[in-house]
């Protein structure tokens, strides 16, 4: 690597190897952006092809931060801070590619490491709570199931939205804590529900940290022995690029899970890009439409994607489930393809757990 960057350097310019992986190339007198742009991606094109080491052929690629001479910094240390920010911004967005410092970067540096510091503060403690949203059988109107979502009450932050504390969780790994006591929690749920109504099942979200853990069917299996509930009860929903990772290792997961009973949910079902040849392959008995879709069914285009998932799983045998309905005209559009369930704020915002327990006490019934 230090011989391709050589390559791409002037004669006034600075390269140095920080240690480990990274590297620090000062360029002086660019006085233009597109300078600046064209330089950085002359250096991806750089590393990018194969490196021939003894007999085998590595693939690397290169996330470079930018922080620019003085409108980042002034000093060598806060420059190096800022590239560093930047660099750790390009990760995110897919890495190999260039992100160029700004001071809204430190600010949600900050942020994060306030989140994380209070989030291993709460292992173990009592600021996670799990919410549940009704299911609801389109044909009856009648609950029929809950998923499980996480929330977070924390005494210095308030309740912290998930988009922005489960990509932390993941991050750090805690996330691989967190699921264990959700799927946990998820359970002891069941078995209070049942007593009110005995068909009634939850479904708990895995990441695909939690996911590619080696102990998570060992554990879940524990659980289901521990709580004594019907496994058939308890769902798991995985997004698309859960499967597509590793589609050998998710087959065999999934399909340990499904030895158990548990039910499988393709969770944002149309949103990514893997493959369907996945469905014939795994154990699915789910699909779920995005509520992207279901959002905006004017769009003929949203409307065509929907009719098209439910008649998919209607020729696979399995079930649908909407998820995002809000409103009567949505429903009845549900109804009028087939689509099984639905979900969302027609009918139910997500209720702590003795308020589900109530709702189903109450037996909700939308028509």
């Amino acid at each position: 690597m230090a011989d391709r960057l050589k390559k791409v350097v002037r004669q006034e310019d600075t390269v140095a190897r920080m240690g480990g992986d990274e590297f620090v190339i000062v360029v002086p007198n660019l006085t233009k952006e597109d300078e600046i742009v064209d330089r950085a991606q002359k250096v991806l094109e750089v590393l990018a092809p194969i490196y021939r080491i003894q007999n085998h052929e590595l693939y690397i690629t290169c996330s470079i931060g930018i922080s620019v001479f003085p409108d980042d910094g002034q000093e060598i240390d806060t420059l190096l801070k800022h590239s560093d920010l930047a660099m750790y911004r390009a990760k995110e967005r897919g890495r190999n590619t260039f992100q160029f410092f700004a001071q809204s970067m430190n600010t949600l540096a900050v942020e994060r490491m306030v989140i994380e510091k209070n989030m291993r503060k709460a292992m173990g403690g009592t600021e996670f709570q799990l919410y549940y949203q009704p299911k609801v059988c389109l044909r009856s109107g009648k609950v029929v199931g809950m998923e499980a979502l996480l929330r977070w009450d924390n005494p210095e932050l308030g309740f912290v939205n998930p988009q922005k504390s489960i990509p932390i969780a993941e991050e750090t790994r805690l996330i691989i804590q967190i699921g264990h006591w959700i799927i946990e929690s998820a359970c002891q749920q069941i078995k209070r529900l049942e007593k009110i109504n005995p068909d009634i099942n939850i479904a708990v979200n895995l990441s695909v940290i939690q996911f590619n853990s080696p102990d998570l069917v060992s554990e879940i299996k524990g659980v289901i022995r521990d709580t004594g509930i019907d496994p058939q009860k308890l769902q798991v929903e995985v997004t698309e690029s859960i499967l597509i990772q590793d589609s050998t290792l998710a087959i065999n997961i999934l399909k340990n899970l499904n030895d158990l009973g548990i039910k499988i949910c393709i969770d944002d079902f149309g949103t990514g890009y893997s493959s369907l040849s996945y469905l014939k392959n795994m154990p699915i008995d789910y699909l779920k439409v995005d509520q992207s879709f279901i959002r905006d069914l004017t769009d003929p285009t949203n409307e065509a994607i929907t009719r098209a998932v439910v008649a998919l799983a209607q020729s696979l045998g399995m079930k649908t489930i909407a998820e995002g309905v809000e409103t009567i005209e949505q429903k009845s559009f549900l109804e009028t393809i087939d689509c099984d369930e639905g979900q969302g704020y027609l009918f139910s915002k997500p209720l702590e757990a003795h308020r589900a327990e109530e709702l189903l006490l109450k037996g909700l019934q939308v028509t």
